[in-house]
């Protein structure tokens, strides 16, 4: 992060995916202890894919990667909207 940002948990466990590797592990490297601060729900379903879209979007050009972002923004609102608009379940008795 280049001395701009000190690493907190919670940036450590935002990029811990992204990554790759596991946010005990970063809090290590950033000789923090690794049961440092809340706890998160639970691992984030896309890891592998998260990280594979960073890579990949690594190799792309600004404009690119600006349309890549608001794509993901686009898809983000979509789906709240969809769970939303979703039926509740119904119980059977």
């Amino acid at each position: 992060l280049m001395s701009k940002l000190s690493p907190t948990p919670r940036i450590l466990r935002d990029i811990a995916s992204v990554l790759q590797l596991d946010v005990d592990d970063l809090f290590v490297i950033a000789g923090l202890p690794p049961d440092c601060g809340p706890a998160t729900q639970g691992p984030y379903r896309a890891t592998l894919e998260t990280g594979q879209l960073v890579a990949a979007a690594s190799f792309l050009t600004a404009s690119q990667v600006k349309q890549l972002v608001q794509s993901a923004r686009v898809m983000r609102e979509n789906s709240r909207e969809d769970l939303e608009h979703e039926p509740s379940p119904v119980s059977v008795m």
